[in-house]
């Protein structure tokens, strides 16, 4: 799922953008592929048919992204912006070579 907002009033401006999602890794060191990895062979796969997305080593992905602009100069869209990006990563049942993470940036610019 992807939701984007925008808002504009006079010179500031600001978006929201949220991604949430689910994918299926394939699990490592095991040669069945599970469609994660597109370098592997497909050749070894569990079937060609009742497969379904997210199989495999599945995860939880939630990103969120604000910002807010200031328009300094219209005649040629100089601004400044700050905004903060925030990512987590969570796998449903952990195992070898994946982790849950969290990670958060926050930029400033002109």
């Amino acid at each position: 799922m992807v939701g984007i907002a925008r808002y504009k009033k006079d010179r500031w401006s600001g978006s929201a953008k949220l991604i949430i999602g689910k994918k299926g890794f394939d699990f490592v060191d095991e040669t069945t592929s599970y469609g994660g990895n597109i370098f592997q062979s497909y050749d070894i796969r569990l079937g060609d048919t009742g497969n379904a997305l997210a199989q495999g080593n599945a995860a939880t992905i939630f990103n969120i992204d604000l910002q807010g602009d200031y328009l300094i100069n219209p005649s040629n869209n100089l601004s400044l912006f700050a905004g903060v990006s925030y990512r987590n990563f969570s796998i449903d049942a952990p195992t070898n070579g994946f982790s849950t993470n969290n990670n958060v940036w926050i930029r400033v610019g002109i």
